[in-house]
């Protein structure tokens, strides 16, 4: 009974398991690992919490693309300890456990990879004459719900990585999280409009 609640307690909080340089490998490699999931898938995860499909990159750009939102999740998260942190902390478990974080995403690009509907579905998708089957229209919907729950589960991991790197807690960690994770998204999408 007490491993499940240790290995529950893991998958929503590996920052209490892994920090300084080892939570930063552990990271770093999780994020090798998703920068080829998104080679292969044609996965893009260019935005602290988001997830499509679209076309090739190169493994350059794709690299560019995963650890680009990695620094740039890790700094507005860095600015908003500072600013709200009664206590020091190190800069190496906070970049090491949101890179740990954002290690589910690399099971949720396969996923969405493999129940991508057909061009044909797609097309009849936005032509309303034509009747779609359950069935054309169920990827979809897998794809969905997935996606939510990978998601709402990297957005745990990101917040608790947070509170446990930089000894934050209580209603001023979730409010300097949420606007620190807002702003990292929208400099994300800006960033990446212009690189690629």
């Amino acid at each position: 009974m007490e491993t499940n609640s240790h290995w529950k307690k893991f998958m929503l909080n590996p920052a209490e398991y892994l920090a300084g340089s080892m939570g930063l490998l552990v990271g770093f490699i999780g994020m090798l690992i998703t920068v080829l999931a998104g080679y292969y898938t044609r996965g893009h995860l260019d935005g602290v919490v988001d997830m499509h499909l679209g076309k090739q990159f190169s493994l350059l750009a794709q690299t560019e693309e995963v650890f680009l939102v990695w620094i740039i999740t890790f700094l507005a998260l860095f600015i908003s300890a500072k600013i709200i942190s009664k206590t020091s902390f190190r800069i190496i478990d906070l970049l090491g456990t949101l890179a740990i974080a954002r290690i589910p995403l690399i099971l949720l690009l396969p996923i969405s990879y493999f129940c991508v509907p057909s061009e044909e579905v797609l097309k009849k998708l936005t032509d309303t004459s034509h009747q779609i089957a359950f069935s054309e229209v169920a990827p979809l919907l897998v794809i969905g719900i997935v996606s939510f729950v990978f998601i709402a589960w990297v957005c745990v991991l990101m917040y608790n990585a947070f509170c446990t790197s930089c000894n934050v807690k209580g209603k001023n960690a979730l409010i300097s999280f949420i606007i620190a994770m807002l702003a990292a998204e929208i400099l994300s999408k800006i960033i990446f409009r212009y690189i690629f």
